[in-house]
C-alpha cells in the first residue's frame, strides 16, 4: 500500500488555506507525524452548519429545495466541537452522516471515522472561518458556507412571504417558521431530507402532517399528502388533495 500526502499552502490577503489529499487503496489511519502542518486555527471556524454555495444559488433562482440539490448527494456539512478537536462531518443527501475529518488546535487535519465508508482519498480546505471546501472519494469538493440559522435561510428563499388565495383571503409564511391561515396558525419547517418523499415539501411541526408545495414563479399550491405515514420510502406525492392554491402578494 502506498500512501502520498500532498501539502499545498496558499497565502491570499493573510489568509491560509490549507489542502491535504491523502490517495491510496485506502487511509492509513495511522497517520502521524507527516500531517502534522500549522494552518488556520481551527478555533476560527465557525461551528454549525455550512451550506454548499451551489445549492444556496440554486435555491435563490428556483425555490425549489429539492431542485437545489442538483443530484448531488453532499450539500450540507455541520462543523462540531469534541473535546479539543474540531470535527467536520458531511451529511449525505441531507439524511445521514458521512466520514469526520478531525481538525486540532493547530490546524492539522486527518480523517478521524470513515462511518464504515472505504475512503480512497479525501480534501478538506479551510478557506476562512465561514468557508471551507469538502470532497472525499467519488463525491466532488464543493465550497460551503456558513449560514447561522438552516431552517431560517432555506424557509426564506423557498416559501416564505405574503400570500392570497382565489377569494383574497390572506396567508404567511414567515421565515421563523410561523405560519398564518385564515383559519389556524402554526409552526413549520421546510423539507430538505429527500430520501423519504421526493418533492418539495414542508411539514406541520406540531401534526407532522406533510404537505407538497409546486411554485410556478408567483404561484404556490400547497396540497396535503395523504399517504405521507405510511409512504416513507420514496413517496412521489401523488397521492395528495388541495390544501390552497396561493399568490404571492409582493412577487412581480
Amino acid at each position: 500500500m502506498r500512501i502520498f500526502v500532498k501539502e499545498l499552502i496558499m497565502r491570499r490577503s493573510l489568509s491560509i488555506s490549507i489542502v491535504i489529499v491523502v490517495m491510496g487503496i485506502a487511509v492509513n489511519l495511522s497517520l502521524s507525524r507527516v500531517d502534522q502542518i500549522t494552518a488556520s486555527s481551527s478555533s476560527q471556524l465557525e461551528l454549525g452548519d455550512f451550506l454548499s454555495i451551489k445549492y444556496l444559488e440554486v435555491l435563490e433562482k428556483t425555490r425549489s429545495p429539492l431542485t437545489a440539490e442538483g443530484g448531488r448527494a453532499i450539500n450540507l456539512v455541520v462543523v462540531q466541537k469534541n473535546e479539543d478537536v474540531t470535527e467536520v462531518l458531511p451529511i449525505i443527501n441531507f439524511h445521514e452522516g458521512g466520514p469526520t475529518f478531525q481538525v486540532d488546535h493547530s490546524g492539522t487535519i486527518k480523517l478521524g471515522n470513515a462511518a464504515g465508508l472505504d475512503i480512497s482519498h479525501y480534501v478538506v480546505q479551510i478557506l476562512n472561518k465561514k468557508e471551507i471546501s469538502v470532497g472525499f472519494n467519488h463525491f466532488p469538493q464543493e465550497r460551503f458556507v456558513f449560514v447561522n440559522d438552516l431552517q431560517g435561510v432555506i424557509r426564506s428563499k423557498s416559501v416564505a412571504g405574503r400570500y392570497v388565495n382565489r377569494e383574497g383571503r390572506p396567508y404567511n409564511f414567515q421565515s421563523n417558521g410561523i405560519a398564518t391561515t385564515p383559519t389556524t396558525t402554526f409552526k413549520f419547517t421546510v423539507g430538505i431530507d429527500h430520501v423519504p418523499y421526493h418533492f418539495d415539501y414542508i411539514e406541520n411541526s406540531e401534526t407532522h402532517q406533510i404537505y407538497r408545495f409546486v411554485r410556478k414563479k408567483c404561484y404556490l399550491d400547497i396540497y396535503e399528502v395523504l399517504d405521507a405515514i405510511e409512504n416513507q420510502h420514496g413517496n412521489d406525492g401523488s397521492h395528495v388533495k388541495l390544501f390552497a392554491s396561493l399568490r404571492e402578494v409582493d412577487c412581480k
